[in-house]
């Protein structure tokens, strides 16, 4: 919740009076994916963090991506991360190195991405109520869904599979124009067999980030390792006067070691 930085729970049911803390955060995030129970969370500097979902207050730093990621998703068909950069490229971002490489660029303009069980990524392009479908072989021509309002999504949104119905959920939020101006955010969930659509949790708070638990076990993934695969500095080069100093951070790579 960026009114308040704080991780907030919310059903379909819920209001914005009825908005519970989950947890706090010292970081503003804008992007966040769910994987075997660890919460991957992109801040607003670009940098990723690693937590548990049943404790998102023990953040662990994993490095910098270099570039601003605006959604994220899971692909379990091929175990891969995939995030949508400020640019409205596709990328992969690595879990414990944070990574990033560019697969291609979104036929349509969003900064939102979600991914279901088969690998069929979905998104809405930016500043309408449009959602797309696309494969890996199709993210230069992506299919239209459905349309589900016309008054037109803001910055600020958010996809992701719910993992235990397979439907697509989306935090959607946008604000009116004209003398008095209000802010909506609603959570609408959509049946990717048939197109249709409910439309719930009518909020007013601007929701930056969705992750949807998943009811199953999950992977080991995130075990300590005693293997140092790369450390990244803070900076690679430094110009200083005569008597100067600066200090330089380091981080080990993986985040698990």
């Amino acid at each position: 919740n960026l009114n308040t930085n704080k991780w907030v729970s919310y059903d379909t049911t819920t209001t914005s009076s009825e908005l519970e803390t989950y947890a706090s955060s010292q970081q503003t995030f804008y992007a966040a994916t769910v994987v075997d129970h660890m919460v991957l969370a992109a801040d607003d500097q670009g940098n990723l963090y690693v937590m548990p979902e049943k404790d998102m207050t023990d953040v662990t730093l994993i490095a910098s991506t270099g570039t601003l990621l605006a959604d994220m998703a899971y692909n379990k068909a091929d175990d891969t991360i995939y995030a949508v950069d400020g640019y409205g490229q596709l990328v992969t971002v690595d879990r414990l190195t944070a990574e990033v490489e560019v697969v291609g660029e979104i036929g349509v303009a969003t900064n939102t991405l979600a991914c279901d069980a088969n690998g069929t990524f979905y998104c809405n392009k930016y500043g309408s109520g449009d959602v797309y479908s696309f494969t890996l072989d199709t993210i230069a021509e992506p299919t239209l869904l459905v349309n589900l309002f016309s008054q037109g999504s803001a910055y600020v949104q958010s996809m992701e599979i719910d993992p235990n119905t397979g439907k697509l959920c989306w935090a959607a939020f946008y604000r009116t124009s004209g003398l008095i101006k209000r802010t909506y955010s609603y959570c609408f969930e959509i049946n990717l067999e048939d197109g249709s659509s409910t439309k719930s949790a009518s909020l007013t708070d601007e929701l930056g980030a969705l992750i949807i638990p998943d009811m199953s076990s999950g992977g080991n993934w995130a075990g300590a390792t005693d293997k140092v695969t790369g450390i990244q500095l803070s900076a690679t080069s430094l110009s200083l006067m005569r008597g100067d100093s600066a200090a330089l951070s380091a981080i080990v790579q993986p985040w698990t070691a």
